[in-house]
């Protein structure tokens, strides 16, 4: 896999490029060795090819895209810029947004199949209760 800071290069198909795959052009065949994600929003980045080529991701129908998810991310560059106690407070954060998220889904679920007593409801107040104490929020 060809990786670079938060993105990784791929196919158009979404498969992930390997060092040493072997690509096809109408006119040739180049060998991917690495490459540069995009540097700002207007930017498509480079693919490096073994012959000493550099060309746009698109002339080898690749494209490069943002690794993982944004709550991924976040914990990584958290883990490569701050310290330790700011990692764990983030952390605790996208746990406690994560199971309030996933007890909301779990009410408008219930809510739309009109399934209001298959619903564990006590669980809000277990998401409020968390997240209030990872806010340092009063109950």
């Amino acid at each position: 896999m060809i990786t670079k800071d938060d993105w990784v290069l791929v196919y158009e198909d979404g498969r992930e490029v390997n060092a040493g795959d072997e690509i096809q052009t109408k006119n040739s065949t180049y060998t991917v060795i690495g490459g540069r994600p995009p540097l700002h929003s207007a930017s498509t980045g480079r693919v490096y090819t073994k012959d000493g080529g550099e060309f746009f991701p698109s002339v080898l129908n690749l494209k490069w895209k943002l690794a993982g998810t944004k709550l991924e991310r976040l914990h990584l560059n958290m883990m490569r810029y701050h310290t330790d106690e700011e990692v764990e407070l983030v952390s605790e954060l996208i746990a406690a947004a994560q199971c309030a998220l996933a007890d909301l889904q779990g009410s408008l679920k219930a809510y739309e199949d009109m399934a209001l007593d298959t619903h564990d409801w006590l669980a809000h107040r277990t998401s409020i209760a968390d997240l209030m104490g990872v806010l340092n929020e009063e109950q």
